[in-house]
């Protein structure tokens, strides 16, 4: 783990690799994974970044596009605070494998389905 930031009633917890889907504020197309931490539960998980003094912004604190080179970008893992592990601790990230395939059915279906409404619609007129 590289480290946990109060953030609101919560912790953010942020790794050096994660197996969890975040949710991006700006473009919430596919929820975030579930799962625990040590065995504790994960509250949500946010796209996060790092600012210039090495603060941390989380979801809609975020004050740049996804992607801007001028942030490092993180997934944070909100955490109750009585289940934050102690910073710089060796932990064990599990993601719910269940939600995480119903999820990924749901939105590989919407692609799907957008993907099918550009071919019937090709040809019917469009912008420039």
């Amino acid at each position: 783990m590289r480290r946990c930031v109060p953030y609101g009633e919560h912790v953010a917890v942020v790794t050096d690799r994660t197996p969890f889907h975040p949710v991006d504020d700006r473009w919430p197309d596919q929820p975030a994974d579930a799962g625990t931490i040590e065995g504790r539960p994960v509250l949500d998980v946010r796209l996060g970044a790092v600012d210039d003094g090495g603060g941390l912004l989380v979801g809609p604190d975020i004050d740049v596009r996804r992607g801007d080179p001028v942030r490092s970008w993180v997934v944070t893992h909100l955490v109750a605070a009585p289940d934050a592990p102690p910073e710089g601790a060796l932990v064990r990230l599990q993601v719910d494998a269940a939600r995480r395939a119903a999820v990924g059915r749901g939105h590989t279906a919407c692609h799907l389905a957008a993907r099918a409404m550009d071919e019937a619609c090709a040809g019917l007129g469009g912008k420039d």
